[in-house]
């Protein structure tokens, strides 16, 4: 699984990465036909985010279009019918910005970045799937968390997350869990799991001190989850030795 969200991220970065290069050759080309700066407006369309360059760009940049006179290469309105410069009139139309293929580059850069979105929907559906990975979302007011060696320390005002830590068992060491805990409101408890094993410890309604004897668990990776349920000003510490 892990394998082949890899692969499907990569190949989204790969299509992510030629849905620049076509929207930055499409608005190089655009620009330059219409006598604008090209480097310029490039620019603009690729570095600021969320398509806000885009959307100037058609806004600003595509109400505009210019032509060069034949006698002097001076640069005027499309809709002009003499040179501003020069006086020459421009007898045929000079207009050669052609919108089929504008049109061309604009339905393909729609059909790469709907194949995006489709890639992406994968790669999202594949991490809810893979149960060996656990998402953390929630909301957080006054929330600290220092994860620091052996210790672990979090104190809330409120929160909807669950935190997590892992704690790595090596050769019987550490032996004891040592926490202490303050929950003022709602309910509080950590969870301890490795594999099948699991032990649940209720840090409410008491504020208490607690040690908790590792050996119950295997060398390897025990997982900590700290879970609060309406929980209000907590302060949670912990040390492993």
């Amino acid at each position: 699984m892990f394998m082949n969200m890899l692969i499907l991220f990569g190949i989204l970065i790969l299509f992510i990465g030629v849905i620049f290069i076509l929207l930055g050759t499409w608005t190089y080309k655009d620009a330059k036909k219409r006598n604008l700066d090209a480097g310029l407006w490039t620019t603009i369309v690729l570095l600021v985010p969320n398509l806000m360059g885009l959307i100037i760009y058609f806004l600003v940049a595509r109400r505009y279009e210019a032509i060069k006179c034949n006698k002097c290469s001076s640069t005027v309105p499309a809709s002009s019918h003499y040179c501003m410069n020069c006086g020459s009139e421009f007898k045929e139309d000079l207009r050669y910005y052609r919108e089929s293929s504008s049109k061309r580059l604009i339905i393909g850069f729609i059909i790469y970045f709907t194949i995006v979105i489709i890639i992406f929907m994968g790669f999202v559906i594949m991490l809810f799937r893979d149960d060996s990975l656990k998402f953390n979302g929630g909301i957080s007011i006054g929330s600290i968390e220092n994860n620091i060696g052996d210790k672990w320390n979090i104190s809330y005002i409120y929160s909807t997350k669950e935190f997590t830590r892992k704690i790595n068992i090596k050769d019987n060491s550490p032996k004891t869990l040592y926490i202490e805990s303050e929950c003022e409101e709602g309910e509080l408890s950590l969870k301890l799991i490795q594999g099948e094993i699991e032990k649940t410890i209720d840090l409410w309604p008491k504020n208490d001190s607690y040690e908790l004897d590792l050996s119950i668990f295997k060398e390897g990776k025990v997982q900590l989850y700290l879970i609060g349920n309406n929980a209000k000003n907590v302060k949670f510490e912990s040390y492993w030795e």
